[in-house]
């Protein structure tokens, strides 16, 4: 049935079943359109595509094995984490990303890559924790080479850099970090760049899929908007919206550091709690409202500040989320393909 969908979607042309090799203009019906990944996954992606060839199957079991990877590592790096700061909770916290059933569904399952960005994450709030502090930058910049959406992270990991050490070592630690990241980006980038073109993520702004921003755009039309005066109003009100929640997240960590350090905002130390909850009402935060481009498989970035915080009330909501994500397919795979002829696109969304 999903092949049948596919098929005529994207009009692709029937294979020749006399071949014992699937040629790849019958694997994607992307090959027209840029990478909207990183130069870090282009690199990684190497390693299976160079072993693997024009073998379909190998090749999905390669890119499934490098996505597992990457959820091992996660795994590892929220225990070694949780060990610094929370031991009586290192290891339900691990079991609770690496038993997560939309974890094991969308990586061991459809072998998505965001376990290698949450991988980098990972690595980046361990150095941020357990040091060493210039090294949670560079993790995070690691992360956003693979995907961007990590990015949204950038300006909370800067403030804990900043609030972890005492001036005016925390700015040099930050600067520190800062440069590494800096070269890191453009040793990555250097043998893919064409110029601004190579950053063909940019022009993903106008992509709407599965959020409540598409509803809103859907409602707009309805009121006899144009397409793409709808998509800006949609994506002016969702940025709006998220930059709002981000000053509120910054304010409420900002606040529960001094009342926790009871010293001067120069002197204090890491409040590990109020960060991670700041991360996670951030990552929340874009997934309800700024996430305009919607899938399951991004949850997994909620997951694992849920695991690293161990707030029962917290995990519930991530794990309603994650029920919600699967139930998702539902509605792409089976109410779409049926409700989709007729055009009525804000159907669609309202049910999802």
């Amino acid at each position: 049935f999903f092949f049948f969908k596919q098929k005529t979607a994207y009009e692709i042309r029937p294979r020749d079943w006399s071949s014992d090799v699937c040629s790849s203009d019958l694997l994607s019906p992307w090959q027209a359109e840029p990478s909207v990944y990183g130069p870090i996954w282009q690199m990684l992606s190497l390693i299976p595509t160079s072993i693997v060839g024009d073998d379909l199957l190998s090749a999905l079991r390669a890119f499934k094995v490098l996505a597992t990877l990457g959820s091992l590592a996660t795994a590892v790096l929220l225990y070694l984490t949780l060990r610094c700061f929370a031991p009586d909770r290192a290891i339900a916290g691990t079991l609770f990303f690496a038993w997560n059933p939309l974890v094991l569904f969308e990586i061991a399952g459809n072998g998505h890559n965001d376990s290698i960005m949450t991988a980098f994450i990972m690595l980046g709030v361990y150095a941020l924790i357990a040091g060493p502090r210039w090294g949670a930058l560079p993790g995070l910049a690691a992360a956003v080479l693979t995907k961007v959406p990590s990015i949204l992270l950038g300006p909370l990991m800067l403030v804990g850099v900043l609030r972890a050490e005492r001036w005016p070592r925390a700015l040099g630690i930050a600067c520190i970090g800062a440069v590494i990241s800096l070269l890191l980006a453009v040793g990555t980038y250097a043998p893919f760049w064409v110029g601004p073109a190579t950053l063909s993520f940019l022009g993903r702004g106008h992509w709407f899929t599965a959020s409540p921003a598409t509803l809103v755009r859907e409602l707009l039309r309805q009121q006899g908007l144009e397409f793409e005066t709808a998509n800006q109003y949609a994506s002016m009100l969702s940025a709006g919206l998220f930059g709002l929640c981000y000053v509120i997240a910054l304010a409420l960590y900002w606040r529960a550091q001094a009342q926790r350090s009871g010293r001067p905002v120069s002197e204090s130390t890491l409040n590990v709690d109020a960060w991670l909850r700041a991360a996670y009402r951030v990552t929340m935060a874009y997934l309800v409202i700024a996430a305009l481009w919607w899938h399951a498989w991004y949850l997994l970035m909620l997951v694992c500040f849920a695991a690293l915080l161990g707030d029962s009330a917290l995990e519930t909501r991530c794990n309603l989320f994650c029920f919600g994500g699967l139930l998702s397919y539902v509605v792409f795979k089976y109410v779409w393909w049926f409700w989709e002829p007729s055009g009525d696109y804000f159907r669609i969304m309202a049910v999802s």
